[in-house]
């Protein structure tokens, strides 16, 4: 059994897509002993059953089942605590690691011994920053604070786990919990942040809609500004400025496409856009002026028919 790593993986209501993420990881949990932690906050049972199934075949397979659930922020917390290996890679139950990544990250924990690492993702094209170890914490929260509200991008030191729920309560509610965790520390981290620009995990294919997609606004204008501001003084104001921005300039899910699409589904109206009136120009390039004339515009309304003919290729309808 493998002490230096452990996937820690919290799950709600995906048990074919962690079955499935899990069972292409096998051949190399075998291979390392690396051990997986879940903590599932599902509404049912079957993802509990599931996980009976393949401790079957990996039997280092450790799973707590939470009722009632605890919810997103809190059951990052849980599932985090879980395993006392050295290091722990913090994994979404829609997310898998490519044959070899596993190794290539333990062979850089021996050699480097950083205080977190992070790796990159598949689509994720547009990450420019070289592969390194980065003792400034100001470049990981400026060039890649964004690609690491990613779950799964990041592999944490035990150091940091410890007495969780005090050093990390406050971050409850914002989340971007697991984020928290890493930018409070890193500051003070001794080891250094040692980044792979290497897509070494990739979301599975049917993972159906993240649990933010409803609240994209509330989410990814209010949470993420008020969480990045928030931060310790140790980030000064205008890298945390630019952290804000380059989020949605990055993942496009607040700029002009995604605006009409949030619209054409009644998810952005001229209400909404009055309630984060002191967010627009801190979080998106859109001009505020543009966002109010697309808020108060009526929404066309199409037959399910004109509906499927227009769907894009994720399988979303598009505006």
């Amino acid at each position: 059994m493998n002490r230096k790593l452990a996937l820690a993986i919290p799950a709600y209501n995906r048990p074919a897509v962690l079955r499935s993420n899990l069972e292409q990881m096998l051949p190399e949990l075998r291979e390392t002993g690396v051990q997986v932690f879940i903590s599932d906050d599902s509404t049912n049972s079957q993802t509990c059953e599931m996980v009976a199934q393949f401790a079957e075949q990996w039997p280092h397979t450790h799973y707590v089942r939470n009722q009632p659930s605890l919810g997103h922020d809190r059951n990052c917390l849980r599932t985090l605590s879980l395993p006392d290996t050295d290091y722990v890679w913090y994994l979404s139950d829609a997310t898998r690691i490519y044959p070899g990544g596993i190794r290539r990250i333990l062979t850089a924990i021996d050699s480097e011994t950083p205080d977190f690492l992070a790796v990159n993702a598949k689509h994720r094209t547009s990450i420019d920053l070289p592969s390194g170890k980065y003792d400034d914490p100001n470049a990981v929260i400026e060039f890649l604070g964004w690609h690491l509200t990613l779950t799964g991008a990041t592999i944490y030191h035990r150091r940091h786990l410890e007495d969780m729920q005090v050093r990390y309560e406050h971050f409850v509610g914002t989340n971007f919990i697991q984020l928290g965790v890493l930018l409070q520390s890193l500051p003070t981290a001794k080891g250094g942040f040692l980044w792979f620009n290497e897509q070494l995990i990739e979301a599975h294919r049917d993972k159906g809609d993240s649990y933010w997609k409803k609240t994209a606004l509330k989410v990814f204008m209010k949470d993420w500004a008020d969480f990045i501001m928030n931060l310790p003084d140790a980030y000064p104001l205008a890298t945390k400025r630019r952290a804000v921005r380059l989020h949605s300039r990055k993942t496009g899910v607040l700029e002009w496409r995604e605006l009409k699409r949030l619209h054409a589904q009644g998810l952005l109206t001229y209400d909404d856009f009055k309630r984060y009136r002191g967010y627009w120009r801190l979080v998106t390039g859109v001009p505020d002026w543009l966002v109010a004339a697309l808020s108060n515009w009526p929404i066309l309304r199409t037959s399910p028919v004109a509906n499927e003919r227009r769907r894009d290729d994720s399988g979303s309808a598009v505006g």
